[in-house]
């Protein structure tokens, strides 16, 4: 039951009756060398009231995976293919053909259609590989794809669709100590991959391996040569806008884990040459057993992110798409926070909590204007001063696309202030052998309303812990029977 303005009781649909369902059924054979699953899931609503005909009536997936070793051990074959198959009104098909996952309004997709009549979708999805497990030279090579209609997100969990690709993996592993390496190993990764409309989405090189000193020091690198592509995700549901060549790089160290404490440090980044984009992460950590029933880690993360094509939003112009991007500059800090405690052979508590604080500042917006053209100054027309301005008191900025003195259209001021604690708490009985129960208790606090400059970090710490938080309490049980 709601209020509205005029203090009138109504009563509006929240959740309707529903059923959901899964289903797993695994088998392995030959002693564990091979193996076959199913696994099934089913969302069934009942849509007795109008007003929730936004909603999906019925979503049904299948799917098997196998896996297969063979050549003394040596080769594995793995695998996986999985179907689905939504119904519902008209409606709500729609809003699942234009949601982030399948956006099959993009305008440049000719391979894809909106039907606004629709009642059903279906999709597959799968992946085979074949793996080199033994011996100092291994690869794996495969492949896989997701069909634009594949949607498995209502009893699992689905962030894009519509692409087939081809990897190919190879590397050498020493196991024999040298003079400074007790062990190390080496990979090159290739991976390379296109839309149903044979769009170039993912054009991967990745070097990376592992790393052991004699001292037990050890670590990981990692330096990824990304070509150009074509996001047909970028714009959300706009064109495909075409993604610069960049490099990633990461590096870890980390001190010998036997010990009681391990000092370790992660360096993350990302450079981009064409626009200039440039994004470092330093993350190092420290865990401190101080008993051996007890252990505490801390771990800080600070990111710096200097992104000149940034999403911002899509506006309708004069019944036109217009997409803006800006140039955000974007600094984040976060700590976590995670201690345990063995209370007995059997039962024991992990507490984990995670300050979290960014704040992004966008100096310049830009209007896609070419989104396939070979340079970025091409891709994109930056607002200037004649033809951007922002209203303080108001938080938003007047664009005025032409510069002919008239605002065409305003947005919110996209620049932004998070302030987020999580923290949560689990405790973990094991009362019989296989048998387990957790209780376990999750609190969230968040502030949103801060602007950039806005105060101190003591005030926006005083502001955020004085916020009512949420909170939740589960309690899970398992039970094993031997057979």
């Amino acid at each position: 039951r709601i209020a509205d303005a005029d203090g009138r009781l109504l009563s509006e649909p929240v959740e309707p009756a529903a059923q959901f369902g899964v289903v797993r059924i695994a088998r392995d054979f030959r002693r564990g060398r091979t193996g076959l699953g199913l696994i099934g899931t089913t969302t069934q609503r009942a849509l007795s009231d109008e007003r929730l005909n936004g909603l999906r009536r019925s979503a049904q997936v299948g799917g098997v995976n196998w896996f297969h070793q063979f050549g003394r051990d040596r080769y594995r074959l793995t695998g996986w293919l999985v179907g689905s198959d939504l119904r519902g009104s008209p409606a709500s098909l729609l809003s699942l053909q234009t949601n982030a996952v399948h956006r099959f309004q993009r305008p440049d997709a000719d391979y894809l259609t909106v039907d606004s009549s629709a009642t059903s979708m279906r999709g597959w999805a799968g992946e085979m590989y074949l793996r080199k497990i033994a011996g100092n030279w291994t690869f794996n090579v495969g492949g896989g794809a997701r069909s634009p209609g594949i949607d498995v997100n209502e009893g699992g969990y689905q962030t894009y669709a519509d692409v087939y690709y081809a990897l190919g993996t190879f590397g050498y592993r020493s196991f024999t100590p040298g003079r400074w390496l007790r062990s190390w190993s080496a990979n090159l990764t290739l991976i390379d991959g296109y839309s149903f409309g044979s769009e170039s989405a993912r054009r991967e090189a990745d070097f990376n391996g592992s790393y052991v000193f004699n001292n037990l020091v050890e670590g990981t690198y990692s330096l990824q040569r990304w070509m150009p592509s074509i996001s047909t995700w970028e714009l959300r549901g706009g064109p495909g806008l075409i993604i610069p060549a960049h490099n990633d790089w990461n590096l870890s160290l980390s001190s010998n884990t036997r010990r009681t404490t391990v000092a370790a440090v992660r360096f993350r980044g990302t450079h981009q040459e064409e626009t200039g984009r440039l994004q470092m992460t330093v993350s190092p950590t420290l865990t401190v057993r101080p008993a051996p029933r007890a252990s505490l880690t801390l771990q800080p993360t600070l990111v710096r992110n200097s992104d000149p094509a940034q999403y911002v939003r899509t506006q309708v112009v004069n019944g036109e798409r217009t997409y803006l991007m800006g140039d955000l500059q974007q600094r984040t800090a976060l700590l976590v926070v995670r201690a345990g405690y063995a209370i007995t052979k059997t039962m024991s508590i992990d507490v984990y909590a995670q300050p979290f604080a960014s704040v992004g500042d966008y100096r310049a917006l830009r209007e896609v204007v070419a989104p396939r053209a070979s340079r970025f100054v091409d891709r994109m027309s930056t607002f200037g001063p004649d033809r951007a301005a922002v209203d303080s008191a108001s938080r938003t900025i007047r664009i005025d696309r032409n510069a002919d003195g008239t605002v065409d259209f305003s947005i919110p001021d996209p620049d932004f202030a998070v302030r987020e604690f999580r923290s949560n708490a689990v405790l973990r009985w094991e009362y019989r052998p296989g048998s387990t129960l957790f209780l376990a208790w999750s609190q969230a606090r968040d502030d949103r309303s801060l602007v950039p400059g806005g105060g101190s970090l003591s005030d926006d710490a005083r502001r955020l812990f004085g916020i009512v938080p949420r909170n939740v309490v589960q309690l899970k049980v398992s039970f094993w029977q031997p057979y």
